[in-house]
């Protein structure tokens, strides 16, 4: 639990202060309470996925890589065990365990896919269907990369 507490009170911070060494991180943590380490917060950057971001003229300041945060939230969501993956032309087919392809076939449809068409489900088969070979393509590519 402390652990979530401290990478809530690091993502506040970040979000509302310019902080530009994990030192002054360390700061504004003792101010609320939160004893910490160098070395913990290190480990919590990896888990938030935060890195250095350019400022306009002061250098640099700490902040949440969304590109990496969403591909974090991406893993989530394909934690749904799939077992098989076949494409033929503008489709994909995802083989789930029974009962899991409706689940997955609606989070996929939340998805904002580039080039999707249709998701069709039924227990354990998801067929997604792209207006293009090359958009299927991507997917699998991207499936390959979570």
């Amino acid at each position: 639990m402390k652990k979530v507490l401290r990478q809530n009170a690091i993502l506040d911070i970040i979000k509302n202060n310019t902080v530009q060494s994990q030192q002054e991180l360390l700061d504004h943590l003792n101010h609320r309470g939160i004893e910490t380490t160098q070395a913990t917060i290190s480990r919590d950057f990896d888990d938030l996925y935060i890195d250095k971001n350019r400022l306009t003229a002061t250098g640099f300041a700490y902040g949440q890589n969304k590109k990496m945060t969403q591909l974090k939230k991406d893993r989530q969501f394909l934690s749904f065990p799939i077992t098989d993956i076949k494409q033929k032309r503008d489709m994909v087919q995802l083989q789930t365990h029974p009962g899991m392809a409706e689940a997955l076939g609606e989070e996929i449809k939340s998805k904002d896919l580039e080039g999707l068409f249709s998701v069709i489900e039924n227990d354990a088969l998801v067929l997604i269907i792209f207006y293009s070979v090359k958009d299927a393509s991507a997917f699998i590519k991207y499936l390959h990369q979570l």
